[in-house]
């Protein structure tokens, strides 16, 4: 997520929606890595259970220095075109087959939008494992 000026942008949160939720099929799916050199990412486990939930976990950049504590950072986020972030949504929990998509919610000068994250135009695609 990048500004498009200096003025900052604030990330509120982050929603997940379910499009559509059936039986898990038995395949298994591979989680498909999209990283940048320039900005390490912060890292948000999703719980596509219901209700759905978006929990910060600690990342590299969010990681302590020794001897301290440091939690997750969670929403708000600051956002501008010289402090931009990357969001690493990586999915934890999945009851059956899911398709789903998330929103971002976000604040620039007053005015308040959202953003829908998607693939390409299509909702993002996670299955529970088969059971063995």
């Amino acid at each position: 997520m990048e500004g498009q000026s200096e003025v900052s942008v604030v990330l509120n949160g982050l929603r997940l929606v379910i499009h559509d939720r059936r039986p898990a099929y038995g395949t298994l799916f591979t989680r498909v890595g999209c990283y940048t050199d320039a900005i390490i990412p912060r890292t948000y486990r999703l719980d596509l259970r219901e209700p759905t939930r978006v929990f910060p976990i600690p990342g590299t950049f969010d990681a302590p220095v020794p001897g301290t504590h440091q939690p997750p950072v969670a929403f708000p986020l600051k956002v501008s075109r010289s402090g931009p972030e990357v969001l690493d949504l990586m999915v934890g929990d999945v009851a059956g087959d899911c398709l789903w998509t998330a929103e971002l919610d976000w604040t620039v000068a007053g005015e308040s939008s959202q953003t829908q994250i998607d693939d390409n135009g299509n909702p993002f695609h996670a299955s529970a494992a088969p059971s063995i």
